[in-house]
């Protein structure tokens, strides 16, 4: 964690780190405006978790007590969204962290635990990808496990099935025999 004041000032965490301990040698007789930058949007009640407590230089409490209001931009499970206007068109979504549970994609600026038809879960982007258009559905972008409106066989999605199969619930299946074929 870093902190950065202004002249004439000191800041310090509390060896527990839950405390930001900042001091001054003169009198400060501007307003102090706080900002936390790369929070995560906070899963408890701020008015109960988060406070700004005030002392004199005679250590006597001033204010305690005051609630910390965490503006964040983005609404759960997006980790960043478009913008502060539209909190829910994400960017990129958290996964597998405390505040998330379970593995969560991306598709169309929409956080989700499982990917829409005609879409796969790319593991490495976190994010659903666009299959082929031959396939409803897929594990990559040609790699289809069902196809629109033609012949599945073997990851592939075929016109017309090869010398030797037929097609039978969308699928290419082996002749039982070449007489039946």
């Amino acid at each position: 964690m870093a902190c950065s004041v202004p002249s004439g000032m000191t800041c310090a965490f509390s060896t527990n780190s839950t405390s930001i301990i900042i001091n001054s040698t003169t009198t400060i007789t501007v307003p102090l405006i706080f900002t936390l930058n790369n929070i995560i949007t906070p899963s408890f009640t701020p008015s109960s978790n988060a406070y700004l407590q005030s002392y004199s230089s005679s250590n006597y409490m001033m204010d305690a007590n005051t609630v910390i209001q965490f503006n964040t931009i983005c609404t759960l499970p997006c980790k960043t969204c478009s913008s502060a206007s539209q909190p829910t068109m994400c960017t990129s979504c958290y996964t597998n962290t405390s505040l998330v549970q379970g593995q969560i994609y991306l598709n169309n600026s929409v956080c989700v635990a499982t990917c829409s038809l005609g879409y796969y879960m790319n593991n490495s982007t976190s994010s659903c990808a666009l299959c082929s258009s031959t396939c409803l559905t897929c594990s990559s972008y040609s790699a289809c496990l069902s196809c629109n409106t033609t012949y599945y066989y073997n990851s592939s999605c075929l016109s017309n099935c090869s010398f030797g199969y037929y097609g039978y619930n969308s699928q290419c299946l082996v002749c039982p025999t070449a007489i039946f074929c």
